[in-house]
């Protein structure tokens, strides 16, 4: 069985009832006993030969059982993936799914003053899953707000406001610390509150 998967293109080696070798098609199926070389896997063929379906599993007269020894490969199936693109609010996701495994998964989010666009929307979401956005994020400049008293090294006061310079920023000894934050980083952060000004 591991010879062929749902998809691929076969070809019939030998004469089967009505339909005869050379016929093409697409396995659709395998029944359990397909890797015991009994007739048990589905295949549509191209054109309408037969009078079956495989139990529903191909179109009407395209049906065809068949043993793996009945067929040779032409092609193997191109992967079978899912693109669901979903919106709520500000913030669009997008997984991309094959088979049934999440492949990659990514979210944008609709800066506050922007229009509403859908377009938009899914074009960012596409282009950051499929790494057309791939440069390094812009590291962070500006102004925050600590949110908490840090008393060791690095020392932040709660309440005081510090600023970011590529995405590093002086702590109250005046030492550059070096977060290589970028924006995202900064407001997830349990220490910093962007200051948007």
């Amino acid at each position: 069985m591991a010879k062929f998967k749902v998809g691929d293109r076969v070809k019939l080696v030998v004469d089967r009832y009505a339909v005869p070798r050379g016929t093409t098609g697409v396995i659709k199926c395998f029944g359990k006993d397909a890797d015991k070389e009994k007739l048990d896997i589905a295949i549509e063929l191209d054109r309408p030969i037969s009078h079956h379906n495989c139990e529903g599993r191909t179109k009407y007269g395209c049906g065809w059982w068949v043993a793996e020894r009945d067929i040779e490969l032409i092609k193997t199936a191109e992967p079978e993936f899912k693109l669901i693109i979903t919106s709520s609010g500000d913030t669009t996701t997008a997984k991309l799914i094959h088979g049934k495994d999440v492949a990659k998964e990514a979210t944008v989010t609709r800066y506050s003053k922007d229009e509403y666009s859908e377009k938009a929307a899914v074009e960012a979401v596409t282009k950051k899953i499929f790494g057309e956005d791939e440069k390094k994020e812009e590291l962070f400049n500006g102004k925050v707000v600590c949110l908490m008293d840090l008393t060791y090294i690095p020392k932040y006061t709660k309440g005081r406001v510090y600023e970011f310079v590529n995405g590093n920023c002086k702590d109250d000894y005046g030492n550059v610390i070096n977060f290589r934050y970028t924006l995202e980083e900064v407001e997830k952060s349990i220490w910093f509150l962007p200051i948007v000004e």
